[in-house]
């Protein structure tokens, strides 16, 4: 995948989430953040 600066302002520095229910029904994640899952798919 190839992002303009606008793509990567767009996903990596856009609103902050949290995924409360998520944690809260005991998911876990492999990635604590998008950037670290990003460069594993590269």
């Amino acid at each position: 995948l190839r992002f303009g600066e606008m793509g990567r302002e767009m996903l990596l520095e856009g609103s902050f989430v949290y995924p409360r229910k998520a944690l809260e029904l005991g998911f876990t994640f492999k990635f604590e953040k998008v950037e670290d899952a990003l460069a594993d798919l590269l």
